[in-house]
């Protein structure tokens, strides 16, 4: 398996479970260093412009890595990553 392999692990409950911490990690790591990278400059950045730059950058990392075959593993990349990753964190 790569990152750069799509697999919504349909006949795997562990690897899919795994797979989606995973991603929910992501988006806390990503949202926490940006905001720790923006307090080095003298104040936090905005958490709504974070959050916006992080599912922008998420969702253009998906399209450009796994196209549209597998739209429905992306979608839900994106729901953790940027909605209970990230998303938690920034609301």
């Amino acid at each position: 398996m790569s990152l750069f392999t799509p697999d919504n692990f349909k006949n795997n409950w562990y690897g899919w479970v795994t797979n989606q911490w995973a991603h929910t990690l992501l988006g806390m790591l990503l949202f926490g260093a940006i905001m720790l990278v923006t307090l080095h400059f003298g104040e936090f950045a905005d958490r709504s412009i974070v959050w916006g730059g992080i599912s922008v950058g998420f969702a253009t990392w998906e399209i450009v890595t796994h196209g549209t075959g597998k739209w429905w593993d992306s979608i839900e990349d994106f729901i953790f990553v940027c909605i209970y990753g990230a998303g938690w964190i920034a609301f």
